[in-house]
C-alpha cells in the first residue's frame, strides 16, 4: 500500500470542531503526517498545562504542537476520536502521570 498523507487536526468539542478551528485559524491547530492504510499507527500524546504535542511513529519530534488548548484537560480524562464513516482501532493504551 502506498503511504498517505493524512492531517492531525486539533478538535475541542462541543465548541471547537476541527471545520472551525480551521476556517478561524487556518493551518494553526493541524498539520500533516504520513500514515500507511491498513498498519497500526504509534501515536504518543503530552499534555502539560494547557499544552498537548503528538508525535507519530515514535519520533523524537512532535508533528504537531498545541500551546493552547480551548479546554483545560480534565483530570483523569481521555477521549479518542474517529470521523464519521472512518473505523478506528485501538490498542495497548497506557497513560503515565507527569512528573
Amino acid at each position: 500500500m502506498e503511504p498517505a498523507i493524512s492531517s492531525t487536526p486539533n478538535s475541542s468539542f462541543p465548541d471547537w470542531p476541527w471545520q472551525r478551528t480551521r476556517q478561524e485559524t487556518p493551518g494553526l491547530y493541524e498539520s500533516y503526517v504520513d500514515l500507511e492504510p491498513g498498519v497500526w499507527t504509534k501515536v504518543k500524546i503530552v499534555l502539560a498545562g494547557g499544552k498537548a504535542r503528538l508525535y507519530v511513529h515514535g519520533a523524537e519530534q512532535p508533528c504537531l504542537i498545541v500551546n493552547d488548548l480551548k479546554l483545560s484537560p480534565a483530570k483523569g480524562a481521555i477521549g479518542l476520536w474517529t470521523g464519521p464513516g472512518t473505523d478506528g482501532y485501538f490498542a495497548n493504551l497506557h497513560t503515565t502521570p507527569a512528573p
